[in-house]
Formats: C-alpha cells, structure tokens, sequence
C-alpha cells in the first residue's frame, strides 16, 4: 500500500521552521470530514498537507483546493 502526499499553499521562500510550523497534516483528505477539514483550512490561509491512499482523488482534492 503506498501513500501519496501533495503539499498545497505553501508559498515561495519562508524558512523551514516558519512554513512547517503552520502546517495542518490531514489524513483521510480525499472524502468526507477530511476533505471538509481540508477546504476550510485552505480558505482560512493554512498551509496543509493532504494524505490519502489514493492518488486519482487526491489530485482531484488538491486541485479542487487550488
């Protein structure tokens, strides 16, 4: 079983410690609650780290997200 991680919202040149410090790590990112969590963390500005099992959805999240 392998896992696929896309970052999304991470911006141009911050620090290591200032972009990984307002991070949010969703599981589950693809379907339900966690893909809800997802968007509403993106529209508040969090930077987020999406997880999911399956690599067609998501990119579909990821993209849906911007």
């Amino acid at each position: 079983m392998r896992s696929f991680i896309i970052l999304c919202h991470a911006t141009g040149n911050e620090s290591l410690i200032f972009l990984f410090k307002n991070f949010s790590v969703i599981t589950g990112s693809t379907d339900g609650i966690g893909k809800e969590y997802a968007k509403e963390l993106a529209k508040h500005g969090l930077n987020i780290v999406l997880i999911s099992r399956t690599e067609s959805k998501l990119i579909a999240v990821a993209k849906e997200i911007g």
